[in-house]
């Protein structure tokens, strides 16, 4: 059994890992040749990067981690300013052009394309630049003060960017030409102005401002254009309001920035501004007109799994009435027990109901129910919350009251 034995181990007939040398050996070396170009011995001829010892790389050295200095400034200077030899950021204020004219894109807000060739601009001296696109510019002037431009053509081929003055008064504006400068106005409010530059009259808008003393433009970053600006510091702390700005202020966390009056802003107005509740008349007797609504779902349920609520204001005595709801479906399940309660105490029927438009007040049981009760349904205009104020308001204050009794 011996002599058999290692009669067969030394021939290495058998392919598995476990008999013999030459079944060993050829295993592995065609192991080792799958491990593609980084296997191999290729670690033994390198020198480690960390330590200058051979036979490993520098992500299996066990010596400390080496720091190269490579004597770096220790200050980084950074400039914000671009100097450009011609700019097109500007906007001609021109009495004779015949519409508004644009070289760039950068304040082009909409557009629509024309066949090109279909359409020109004839210069003075008879030449012509084609037309390529029509388009909506919006600049903004300094002073938070925004001008959409409309009907602008697009011809790159055009040195200028031209205001066509004809078009801003028709709007309604009113410019004033006083010395070197343009006042623009719109029913007696300040909108913004322009000075002369190289000979011709331009608006001053945010993102320029002008190097005087030579004829290069300078284009600013705007966080470097005035840090004394109470409109600047405005925008920055997110539009907040005048009261906080004094007292940032007075704690010398705004700079070199005083008291002033805060102008109006467009963005504060368009932003924050809420639909006005619609006007009604006031019911004269408890029942007569009852609003509803339904709000969530909300992120944290309650204990009996609801996450809904619905509630039902009477709007003489403005007494209401909430009920927590698990799916808006039991809407009506709430108004029977609701009108039950309320017509059991008072004695009187409920003569109407407002609510909007949801499925859960329109479908056909609720129909039914309010038909053989006689309660008329005044039902709001799609996307006017503002006509259901009651309710919304309502709502509101339910979410205020359980904000604070949270915090």
């Amino acid at each position: 059994m011996r002599g058999a034995y290692g009669s067969k181990y030394k021939r290495g007939k058998a392919k598995g890992p476990k008999y013999g040398k030459r079944g060993i050996e050829a295993s592995t070396s065609r192991h080792k040749r799958k491990r593609g170009k980084r296997g191999g011995k290729k670690g033994k001829n390198m020198n480690c990067f960390n330590c200058g010892k051979p036979g490993h790389f520098t992500r299996d050295c066990t010596e400390p981690k080496v720091m190269f200095n490579h004597n770096h400034p220790s200050n980084l200077y950074v400039s914000s300013c671009l100097m450009l030899a011609e700019s097109i950021l500007f906007w001609t204020v021109d009495s004779g052009a015949t519409n508004h004219i644009a070289r760039d894109r950068t304040a082009f807000v909409e557009f629509h394309r024309i066949p090109k060739g279909s359409r020109y601009i004839y210069m003075g001296n008879d030449a012509s630049a084609v037309v390529l696109e029509i388009r909506t510019c919006k600049l903004h002037l300094r002073g938070s003060r925004t001008l959409y431009l409309y009907d602008v053509l697009y011809a790159p081929e055009v040195r200028r960017n031209l205001v066509y003055v004809l078009a801003l008064l028709q709007l309604g504006f009113n410019l004033v030409f006083v010395g070197c400068c343009v006042k623009i106005h719109l029913d007696n409010v300040f909108y913004g102005s322009g000075f002369v530059l190289n000979g011709f009259m331009v608006l001053d808008t945010v993102n320029v401002s002008i190097n005087y003393d030579t004829s290069i433009y300078v284009v600013q970053n705007s966080s470097t254009i005035n840090d004394s600006n109470i409109i600047t510091w405005h925008a920055r702390l997110g539009h907040i309001g005048q009261d906080r700005l004094y007292r940032l202020a007075r704690a010398g966390l705004l700079g070199s920035l005083t008291k002033e009056e805060l102008p109006v802003c467009e963005h504060c107005l368009a932003g924050k501004a809420t639909r006005l509740p619609g006007k009604a008349k006031r019911a004269s007797s408890p029942l007569q007109f009852i609003h509803s609504d339904i709000c969530g779902p909300m992120n944290v349920r309650a204990r009996h799994r609801g996450n809904y609520f619905i509630t039902f204001i009477d709007d003489f005595t403005r007494f209401g009435h909430v009920y927590l709801i698990s799916h808006k479906s039991e809407a009506l399940d709430c108004f029977i027990r609701y009108t039950n309660l309320v017509e059991n105490k008072l004695s009187i029927k409920i003569k109407a109901l407002r609510t909007d438009r949801g499925r859960e007040y329109l479908f056909d049981q609720f129909k039914n129910f309010c038909d053989e009760k006689g309660i008329a349904r005044h039902l709001t205009i799609p996307y006017t919350p503002q006509q259901n104020g009651v309710a919304e308001m309502r709502n509101r204050t339910l979410f205020d009251m359980v904000r604070s009794m949270m915090a």
